[in-house]
């Protein structure tokens, strides 16, 4: 794991990522963290002028940190999550790597153009849901996940796990479909071939 970190009167900031011997893999996650705080700059620049008073000390705070799902020889997949004092969001990005070829793994990638993962999750949320807490417990929950979209996508040891952005209320909702459900539209010579088996 790497870490960087910034602090001053006003403001601060601190990002933590993988680091494997992977150097093509390094390199991505570097830029990714360097354009988060690209990002964070543009952000606490309006903090800058600020009067140095007890009030205005650490307004402007984020942290970014990442998760690993799974980890093999020729996979690293997580999420890389952030969050700030001047938001109530958290941003996510999804995080999938083919180390032997030394590229991101995109859903492009490892499914054929026939294959459209939204409308896909979408049919399955109703029936996968059905044993969550708060689906029948919580009108509001169950109407916010039947709409919810699953843009980002995470590679598991036992199948392909599709997330929501995160919600202020349910967090940020997961449904891990096994390889066996989606062999038929996986690319031929993807990353994927063989797992699940």
């Amino acid at each position: 794991v790497d870490c960087i970190e910034y602090a001053d009167y006003s403001t601060s900031y601190d990002v933590t990522y993988p680091k494997t011997k992977n150097a093509a893999f390094n390199l991505w996650m570097e830029k990714k963290a360097a354009s988060w705080i690209s990002l964070w700059q543009t952000q606490v620049s309006r903090f800058a002028n600020l009067e140095r008073t007890p009030e205005q000390r650490a307004v402007g705070q984020a942290s970014a940190w990442c998760e690993v799902e799974f980890f093999s020889e020729q996979i690293v997949s997580g999420f890389f999550t952030s969050q700030t004092t001047w938001s109530q969001q958290q941003q996510g990005m999804a995080i999938n790597f083919d180390l032997k070829k030394g590229e991101e793994i995109r859903q492009k990638d490892l499914f054929k153009d026939s294959f459209k993962p939204s409308v896909f999750v979408k049919n399955m949320v109703k029936t996968a849901f059905k044993n969550h807490s708060l689906y029948e417990s919580d009108k509001d929950f169950k109407q916010w996940i039947e709409a919810a979209e699953f843009p980002y996508f995470t590679i598991r040891k036992e199948g392909i796990c599709f997330s929501t952005d995160f919600n202020v209320l349910y967090g940020r909702q997961s449904l891990t479909v096994p390889f066996a459900e989606l062999r038929e539209y996986l690319r031929e010579g993807s990353v994927l071939k063989g797992m699940g088996e």
